[in-house]
């Protein structure tokens, strides 16, 4: 078995050099926002910020942006060093985490707004009710990442009834053409609606003032939404189109799009999760140390290189003061009189 995808029909075989250095160019930073991505998730998780149940939502928010950053920069660098094409077990993987990125992240935004509707309307309502404990939050968030897993393998694996089964070159039921599969279209079309519904509710009683003690929520509601609309929405959109373009040359642009839109999009949730003052303090704090020894070692390194250039120039000085002594330019007794003069 040949451990390499051979390229579809509306690719070309030989990529330009331009496209190569894009591609890896973007594997890099990707690569690097999967890093960070990990490192926030970290933070959180061993440090006092992960008691709050909201911060929880925010870690299984970033979960999906990582695995799938990581999995977009390694099948970019291998399209960037082998003309397009990347192994079968890259390509494999690929398709899972992104199917498991739309739907993990669709839904745990689905779960965020449907907490934060409870609880602003229960205190416009004047009633006394309890943050989300940090229980309650994991184990939606857990069920949210599990289902996202089956439904991510469903979708990857050539299966009875699943969307991959590919049967006399022709999808299965849930295919219009081959390209445009209706179990994508449910990924995005249920968890959107049911945001729109509960931003409509909102919107129309007025139950999420921007100011007094509900105002985090209010930030912390926008933030999310400004995420989904700004980024989701047209990534979405742009996956579709990408299947029906008819030339290599489209096809590679509007794909290199998509993919910064999703990198921009994990930069972006990244900010907003640091933008919250009890998580920044806490990841701050977790790396503190990290930060200082790395600060230490530079600092020892700097003194150690401004102490050899030191004893050199005090070498030169003295070697120069040696050369000067030698040299007796006028004797006590050689100095010219003042006739002289």
């Amino acid at each position: 078995m040949n451990a390499t995808v051979v390229a579809p029909a509306n690719y070309l075989n030989d990529w330009p050099l331009s496209w190569e250095i894009i591609r890896f160019v973007l594997g890099i930073l990707e690569f690097v926002g999967s890093i960070l991505s990990f490192m926030i998730i970290i933070g959180i998780l061993l440090t006092n910020a992960r008691k709050k149940g909201y911060n929880l939502y925010l870690v299984f928010l970033v979960i999906p942006d990582a695995i799938f950053n990581v999995m977009c920069s390694i099948r970019n660098i291998c399209f960037a060093t082998n003309d397009g094409k990347a192994p079968v077990a890259i390509n494999f993987i690929w398709f899972w985490s992104m199917y498991f990125y739309f739907f993990a992240n669709g839904w745990q935004i689905v779960v965020v707004m449907i907490d934060v509707y409870f609880i602003v309307k229960q205190s416009f309502a004047r009633h006394h009710v309890a943050a989300t404990s940090q229980h309650v939050a994991l184990v939606k968030s857990f069920l949210v990442l599990l289902f996202s897993a089956v439904y991510a393998t469903w979708n990857t694996l050539e299966v009875h009834w699943s969307p991959r089964l590919n049967k006399d070159k022709i999808r299965g039921i849930w295919a219009v053409n081959g390209k445009l599969k209706y179990a994508q279209l449910v990924t995005m079309i249920i968890p959107l609606s049911r945001m729109i519904i509960i931003l409509c509710i909102v919107w129309k009683r007025k139950i999420l003032p921007t100011s007094g003690k509900t105002r985090i929520i209010y930030l912390y509601t926008r933030k999310i939404f400004f995420s989904f609309f700004a980024f989701y929405i047209p990534i979405y959109a742009i996956a579709y189109v990408v299947a029906f373009l008819p030339t290599a040359e489209t096809k590679f642009w509007v794909q290199t799009v998509t993919y910064t839109l999703m990198h921009m999009q994990a930069l972006m949730t990244l900010y907003f999760v640091m933008s919250k003052n009890d998580v920044y303090e806490e990841v701050n704090k977790f790396y503190s140390p990290c930060f200082q020894m790395v600060h230490s070692m530079r600092n020892t390194s700097s003194r150690s290189v401004q102490k050899q250039e030191q004893d050199e120039q005090k070498k030169e000085r003295e070697e120069h003061q040696g050369e000067w002594e030698d040299t007796n330019v006028y004797d006590d007794n050689e100095l010219p009189s003042e006739n002289q003069v």
